[in-house]
C-alpha cells in the first residue's frame, strides 16, 4: 500500500548558512513518499542558488520564488503549491530527524 504524499514546505529568506543542512535532513527521511517545496522569499544571498542545486539533483524538490513578502506569506504560497495529503512546515534553519 502506498503511503500518502507528504509536502514539506520550506520558506526561505537569506538562509544560505543553514539551507543545505535543512534540505539534507529532510531528504534523508525514511518516509518513502514526500515532496519538498522551497519558497524563496526574495533572498539576496545564495539561498535560491542552493535550492536550485537540490532541485537539479532530486526530482521530489520543487523551487519557487516570490517578491519578499515575509515568512507567513512565503509559507502559505508554498502550501498553495503542495500536492500532499499532509503538510509539514519546516523553517529553513531547522533540521528534522531521519524517521
Amino acid at each position: 500500500m502506498t503511503k500518502p504524499l507528504v509536502s514539506v514546505v520550506i520558506p526561505v529568506y537569506n538562509m544560505e548558512e543553514f539551507l543545505e543542512e535543512t534540505l539534507d535532513s529532510v531528504l534523508s527521511s525514511d518516509y518513502p513518499n514526500f515532496e519538498v517545496i522551497v519558497m524563496d522569499d526574495g533572498s539576496k544571498d545564495r539561498s535560491l542558488e542552493i535550492a536550485e542545486s537540490y532541485k537539479s539533483r532530486y526530482e521530489n524538490v520543487r523551487v519557487y520564488t516570490q517578491v519578499n513578502s515575509g515568512v507567513a506569506t512565503a509559507r502559505n504560497h508554498a502550501i498553495s503549491k503542495a500536492g500532499g495529503v499532509y503538510i509539514l512546515p519546516v523553517d529553513a534553519d531547522n533540521r528534522i530527524s531521519k524517521n
